[in-house]
């Protein structure tokens, strides 16, 4: 079972998805399909995310929804 790590907007994407168990239902739930993508492990979530067209708030939004 993952571990619930807290996730920062610099919390690289691959290393979210390994502790958290939320990063990729939260991810997936938002179009955004990180799982399969090799960027993953050279980006930041912030840096993910803002790649896909998302704007800061929306980010905001998607952080919190990963730490609950």
């Amino acid at each position: 079972m993952k571990t619930k790590t807290k996730i920062t907007k610099d919390t690289n994407i691959a290393e979210a998805m390994e502790t958290n168990e939320n990063v990729p239902k939260v991810l997936f739930e938002a179009g955004i399909g990180c799982l399969g993508c090799s960027m993953a492990h050279a980006e930041t979530l912030y840096d993910g995310l803002m790649a896909h067209g998302l704007s800061e708030k929306e980010i905001d939004v998607l952080i919190d929804k990963m730490n609950k």
